[in-house]
Parts: structure tokens; C-alpha cells; sequence
């Protein structure tokens, strides 16, 4: 099975997983030193959109990893300090992720990662990737706020609905502006057809993003705590790196047969 290999692989190459741990560690740190830890155990209600890069952010509730614009939404009247720190970090993940995607590829092609090529992606995809989280942000809010302002909450639904529905059809688009060293334009017309193209373990994979994630999520604020929130950092990027591990093998092989 797929998703077995591709945990068999990862365990084969866990450096991958310094990346995603070590931001979330330091995110944790500082967004602790702008404000106290917070929040009861509840179930939450988040669904994950986000690939290539995981981080522990994209599946909390309360937003304690100084590393996405929700820091600021959440908290009221942040200073200065807090945007630069905000900001710094959006651009450090932005720097990574083409070079977390890259080794994803490597190590599914059943290769051996290099250190150089590893930060030549981070430095040709950092920009690229950093205007793309602010596009990707604007659209959501643009979406949300138009469907709810003219359907109320029958708008948030709709919304939702429409982000599975782009986030599934576009499941490969961050995968192929790396692969392909893509424009944004071309990467959205290239993982459309890879995913015109689908396979059976295109679906097994999506449905472990999805079905996982949201029980990750699900564990973690009914045990809400700052331990918890630490242990999680390691728990979830282990395991959505192996889903994504598992994505990515699913393209190569789609790739394969073309």
C-alpha cells in the first residue's frame, strides 16, 4: 500500500522532519513571549487546506504559533514588534517550503537528498511562495466575506464547500510550481490534469489528509494544553509528512504512466 511505503520511506529519511519541527518550536516560543498561553479543551471546527510544509498552525484553533496573519486577528491591538515577528516568519516558511516540496519529490523518486540542491529550492521558491500565502489569504477572505455578506451563514457553508472542492481539484498546485518550476498560471493548467489523471492512491492519500488532519486536530483541543500543543509539533508533522510523503509518490507515478 502506498501510504504504508511511504511512512517505511520516511523513517528511511527522518531529517526531513528538522524543518517543519524546528519552525514550529520557534514559533511556539515566540508567539508565548507576545502573549500567555490560552484556550479550553473543545472540539474544534478546522479543516486543513494547507500542503507542502506542515505546521502544527494549520490545524489550531487558537493561534499560539506566531507564523500566520490569524496571530494578529486573534489578538487584539499587537504591536509592532509582534507584526515584524509575524512577518519574519511567514517569510522564513515561505523560504522552505519549495525546498521541504523538493525533498518530498526526492524521496519519493527513492533518492538521497542533497544540502545544496535542498537550499536552491528554498532560495528560487521563497519569494514565489511568499506572495502566494497573501494571494491565497486574500482570496479566502474575499470569498468568505462576499458569500456571507449576500447568504449569511448559508455563505460560510458555501465557502467552505468551495474551498474542498479547489483544494481536491488543486491538490498537486504547490507539488507542480516545484516540480515544474512553474508560473502560478501553468501550475494551476499542470496539477489539473494530474489530477484529471488520478489514480487509486490519489485517493487514498486525500482521504488520509483530510480524514487524519481533522482527527489530529480533534485530539489535540479536547487535550488542550501547552504539553499537548508541544507534543503535537512532533506528532503532526511526522504524520502529514508521511501523508504528503505518500501525495507526492501518487504524482510520480502519475508521472510515470504519462
Amino acid at each position: 500500500m502506498n501510504l504504508i511505503r511511504a511512512f517505511l520511506m520516511l523513517n528511511r529519511n527522518m531529517i526531513i522532519l528538522v524543518i517543519p519541527v524546528m519552525l514550529d518550536v520557534a514559533a511556539l516560543a515566540a508567539g508565548l513571549s507576545r502573549v500567555s498561553f490560552y484556550g479550553d479543551p473543545a472540539p474544534p471546527f478546522k479543516i486543513i487546506f494547507e500542503t507542502g510544509l506542515p505546521s502544527l498552525s494549520h490545524i489550531l484553533e487558537h493561534p499560539v504559533l506566531i507564523n500566520t496573519m490569524k496571530f494578529a486577528v486573534y489578538h487584539q491591538g499587537p504591536t509592532l514588534l509582534t507584526w515584524l515577528l509575524i512577518f519574519v516568519f511567514i517569510i522564513v516558511q515561505s523560504f522552505f517550503q519549495g525546498g521541504f516540496i523538493h525533498l518530498l519529490y526526492v524521496i519519493a523518486k527513492g533518492e538521497s537528498p542533497a544540502a545544496y540542491t535542498f537550499l536552491s529550492y528554498c532560495t528560487r521558491f521563497g519569494t514565489r511562495f511568499f506572495f502566494l500565502y497573501f494571494i491565497l489569504l486574500f482570496f479566502q477572505m474575499s470569498v468568505v466575506t462576499l458569500l456571507a455578506l449576500f447568504l449569511q451563514y448559508i455563505g460560510m457553508f458555501a465557502a467552505l464547500a468551495i474551498f474542498i472542492l479547489l483544494r481536491i481539484l488543486l491538490i498537486y498546485f504547490e507539488f507542480t510550481l516545484v516540480i515544474h518550476h512553474a508560473s502560478f498560471g501553468e501550475a494551476l493548467k499542470i496539477s489539473c490534469q494530474y489530477f484529471k489523471h488520478r489514480i487509486k492512491e490519489t485517493y487514498i492519500a486525500l482521504l488520509s489528509f483530510f480524514l487524519v488532519g481533522g482527527i489530529l486536530g480533534y485530539a489535540l483541543h479536547m487535550f488542550w494544553s501547552l504539553k499537548a500543543v508541544i507534543a503535537f509539533i512532533f506528532i503532526y508533522a511526522y504524520i502529514m509528512t508521511g501523508i504528503q510523503l505518500a501525495l507526492m509518490m501518487s504524482l510520480v507515478k502519475i508521472r510515470e504512466l504519462d
